[in-house]
């Protein structure tokens, strides 16, 4: 037994040496650590400086729908690039339905470039954005809308009725008539962002924004004042005049405080111009936009049956959140 305990405090003894020598050693295990970790970020940013990264509100998460308009008229021309199954259906009476148009083909040049210039929007965070030569935009979607109609539409969840968003498209008009209307994009009940002729060759862009009380907001870009007065145009915002026959890029961002209207004359290869108004209140608080409704519809081309859209429209993005300017 006593020579039992003689080990017992032999082994405490040896135990605690190794305590006391473990303790240095670990802090240097963890400092070790925090520089490989630091060493790690340092190389990560050094491999992706120059190249394309995406902010948070740029995520594929916050992306609702993406119709690229690529593909086969029986394939993937009505396809919802997002990956959330809004594929678009034809909605048509006597009008032809809506075409792919081949942007090769002389009518019009501004759409084809770089898809990833374009949009450059990897769908992770992670990921970087590399313009490919032969990663073209190539398809547009026709309309071709007179007497009846003959334009694209798909079901909508909640995620369409976010009371912030973007749109963002591609549109080349072949038409205008003074007070006659083509609907881009709208979205039953909520919002309707459409060209409203001036004349027989130019157009403004406008939006009739519904809120929660049914009450609808008329955002006119040939104008410095909103109509209905107290939401006054942004000081740097000139009036919105657009040409016929030219291609344009164009943007509607409805944020909490504003509404902002971009568009960029693709044909004359001029900058982005912007058209900012103050977002309607009511009781000194922003409206609310409407409610989603099971019935609604987003549609591309017509709204309900009527603001026939002449023209070409491609790479439509809604997003259910309100892009920034640097975006």
């Amino acid at each position: 037994l006593a020579d039992c305990r003689k080990k017992i405090d032999a082994a405490r003894k040896t135990l605690s040496n190794a305590r006391s020598q473990l303790g240095p050693l670990a802090g240097q295990l963890a400092m070790a650590e925090t520089e490989l970790r630091a060493l790690h970020e340092s190389h990560k940013q050094r491999s992706t400086s120059g190249k394309t990264k995406v902010t948070d509100s740029r995520h594929a998460q916050n992306t609702v729908g993406w119709w690229k308009f690529e593909g086969a008229a029986d394939g993937d021309f009505l396809a919802d690039s997002s990956g959330n199954d809004f594929t678009l259906q034809h909605i048509t009476e006597s009008d032809p339905p809506a075409q792919p148009f081949r942007l090769n083909s002389g009518r019009t040049r501004g759409f084809i470039i770089p898809r990833t210039e374009l949009n450059p929007r990897p769908t992770d965070a992670s990921e970087t954005a590399t313009a490919e030569p032969s990663n073209r935009n190539q398809q547009a979607a026709e309309f071709q809308q007179s007497a009846s109609f003959g334009y694209l539409g798909t079901r909508t969840t909640q995620e369409f009725f976010a009371d912030t968003f973007s749109l963002e498209c591609f549109v080349h008009f072949d038409a205008a008539r003074r007070n006659f209307n083509q609907t881009i994009a709208a979205l039953d009940g909520s919002w309707t962002f459409l060209h409203r002729g001036l004349d027989d060759s130019s157009f403004e862009l406008r939006l009739l924004l519904t809120d929660r009380t049914g009450h609808v907001h008329d955002v006119s870009t040939s104008k410095r004042a909103h109509p209905e007065g107290p939401a006054v145009a942004d000081t740097k915002s000139r009036p919105m005049i657009l040409q016929l026959g030219h291609d344009y890029f164009v943007s509607l961002v409805v944020g909490n405080q504003t509404i902002r209207i971009w568009s960029a004359d693709l044909t004359t290869a001029t900058p982005l111009q912007l058209f900012q108004v103050a977002r309607p209140q009511k009781d000194d608080q922003p409206v609310q936009l409407a409610e989603h409704s099971p019935e609604a519809m987003f549609r591309i081309g017509n709204s309900d049956g009527t603001g026939r859209l002449d023209g070409l429209v491609d790479e439509v993005r809604l997003s259910r959140v309100a892009l920034t300017d640097r975006q």
